[in-house]
């Protein structure tokens, strides 16, 4: 499709005329008559729209509100159904159809929810008091523990350990070393 290029005349014309178009789109009127009132056609709006951002907001914005009208004749359908209620049943149908297309949150038959967390949280010192704690129960066990990690200045060891009077051990083995649980990285082959 050949972009439509628009001149200093027609940007004038659809800048004086964009909030009477806005307001026929937000009362519910079709696309095509609210520009055929106006003069203009669906490329010239488009281009329009191109052209100044912040006109296709308020296209949008007024294409939203007019659900609330659309809604308002499916309302006026099943309060006056006529004498056909099969007819009155479909144009009801279709105004709510049109109404969850103009305004989803608002009239769509899914709803949506949002999952995305927007909130960061700082760890580090929830971390460090799970650690002290952990530390802490093995303490009460009376294991020790040791941790041979491989980082960037070499291997480093951190040892906890309070074995307590019997090393957590029973009595016959009060006196034996304390038990040594080495976690180290696994090698490839």
């Amino acid at each position: 499709m050949p972009q439509t290029r628009l001149s200093p005349e027609t940007i004038a014309k659809c800048a004086r005329l964009w909030p009477d178009i806005l307001t026929g789109l937000a009362e519910g009127l079709e696309v095509r008559d609210v520009l055929a009132m106006a003069g203009l056609s669906v490329h010239v709006a488009r281009a329009y729209m191109k052209l100044e951002g912040e006109a296709r907001n308020d296209w949008n914005d007024a294409k939203r509100d007019s659900a609330d009208v659309y809604f308002d004749k499916v309302v006026s359908i099943a309060n006056n159904p006529g004498a056909d209620p099969h007819l009155a049943r479909v144009q009801a149908d279709l105004w709510r159809w049109l109404a969850g297309k103009r305004n989803p949150r608002d009239y769509s038959d899914k709803s949506t929810v949002d999952l995305n967390v927007r909130q960061t949280i700082d760890l580090t010192n929830i971390m460090r008091d799970a650690n002290a704690r952990l530390a802490a129960s093995r303490a009460i066990e009376g294991v020790t523990y040791e941790r041979i990690t491989e980082g960037a200045h070499g291997v480093e060891s951190a040892e906890f350990a309070d074995r307590g009077a019997a090393g957590g051990r029973g009595r016959d083995q009060a006196l034996a070393p304390a038990a040594r649980v080495v976690e180290a990285p696994a090698t490839q082959k």
